[in-house]
């Protein structure tokens, strides 16, 4: 479960009484499932803004939020009560330091600079720069802007590293302008984009419908077919469930037994593949593999191990280097039920920080080493050794948030 907030700057003002009415804590509690969300939500984000409950809410879930380092904690730069137009340099670090102090955390994993609409410049010379140093710090994963526009969203990829933008509104079944200009953009450039307000089109975006009232998506031009298709596939992943008279569902994370299982599978898996792929490498994809280890290993330098973006592209070329392998095991049966399996690591390890990734490095160095040589046994061996590291480093402390989480 993530918090996403969706203001900029703050000043606190005692008067709550303002447009828009005041909503109470008890009314906080209720909208949130007696606060069943903060416990058991797979990946969901709770709107922290200061214009829902004008103030309570996000104070409310600073309070069940703080200290609780097993969720991604998403917040922007963030409000108590009025908000205050402020994207300087110092508008931003006193907002973070506010909200840290606030939440009682060492970081924040996402900062959104929310609607610089009449700001853009302030915004590139004052919020954008602040937020570089301070995610270099480490005090921030990465941050990005959140805006209802998508064309000055796409300025932001093009003139700032950026790590995410949030579109609201433009990615829509009927309204799919974000494609003409972020979308591409952000593809390019590696830049993550979460899509707000999804269903702020049609009769979802009505104020009052008439009972029985519905409306024509024929002009959304989306199909059910493409749909069910990559739900079955997601299925055959592992990655959605699919309930009885429900539809479709995110998996939930694996318990301890689960995880215990997939690595004991791993270990049967993978190093057949190394060994097989041992005696089929070509020079092609012994040169792609010491590439990827080449990346990881600066990806872990020290001075960059608490950047998202460089733990997020550490993991992408460990995923890669196993895939390869699978691949060239040449045995299609073999690389699909590995990339299968590692499809549930990634889930878990995007969201979870360790200081393993030198060992895990060496640990890669050695199976391509055995892989150039030619080494069948010695690449099964280095393969398993890996993965037996692996789990005595991640496994234990997955299997604990994955039993905190269904509490």
């Amino acid at each position: 479960m993530g918090c996403l907030s969706s203001v900029t700057s703050a000043e606190r003002d005692g008067d709550r009484r303002r447009a828009g009415g005041h909503i109470d804590q008890d009314r906080t509690i209720r909208a949130l499932g007696s606060n069943r969300l903060l416990s058991d939500s797979r990946g969901a984000l709770v709107e922290h803004a200061v214009r829902i409950g004008q103030g309570d809410p996000p104070l409310l879930l600073d309070e069940e939020a703080a200290g609780r380092t097993d969720i991604e904690n998403l917040f922007d730069v963030p409000a108590d009560h009025r908000r205050v137009r402020d994207y300087s340099r110092d508008g931003v670090l006193r907002s973070i330091e506010q909200s840290l102090e606030r939440l009682g955390l060492d970081h924040i994993d996402i900062v959104l600079v929310h609607d610089p609409d009449e700001h853009e410049r302030e915004a590139l010379e004052g919020a954008f720069p602040a937020l570089s140093e301070l995610r270099d710090q480490g005090v921030i994963r990465s941050f990005g802007a959140g805006m209802n526009q998508s064309s000055m969203l796409a300025r932001f990829v093009r003139e700032t590293d950026a790590d995410v933008m949030m579109v609201a509104g433009r990615w829509t079944l009927l309204d799919r302008s974000a494609a003409d200009d972020l979308m591409p953009l952000a593809a390019q450039r590696g830049v993550s984009v979460l899509a707000a307000a999804v269903f702020n089109s049609g009769i979802l975006a009505m104020d009052d419908p008439a009972e029985g009232a519905t409306f024509d998506y024929g002009p959304a031009d989306v199909s059910p077919t493409p749909v069910r298709e990559a739900l079955t596939r997601l299925e055959a992943e592992g990655l959605v469930a699919k309930r009885a008279l429900k539809g479709y569902a995110a998996a939930p994370l694996l318990d301890e037994a689960g995880l215990r299982d997939l690595y004991d599978m791993r270990e049967l898996l993978e190093p057949e593949a190394a060994r097989r792929a041992s005696t089929q490498l070509d020079q092609d994809v012994e040169s792609e593999l010491s590439a990827s280890v080449v990346k990881m290993r600066t990806a872990s330098a020290p001075d960059d191990d608490e950047t998202f973006r460089n733990y997020r592209r550490f993991i992408d070329e460990d995923l890669h280097f196993h895939h390869l392998i699978a691949e060239q095991a040449q045995s299609p049966l073999l690389s699909e039920a590995i990339v299968r399996l590692r499809s549930h690591m990634h889930l878990y390890r995007l969201n979870f920080r360790h200081d393993f990734e030198h060992d895990t490095v060496s640990e890669h160095e050695r199976i391509l080493e055995a892989l150039r040589r030619r080494d069948p046994a010695a690449a099964a061996e280095a393969m398993r050794t890996h993965i037996e590291n692996s789990y005595r480093r991640l496994g234990p402390a997955l299997a604990r948030r994955a039993e905190n989480a269904s509490e």
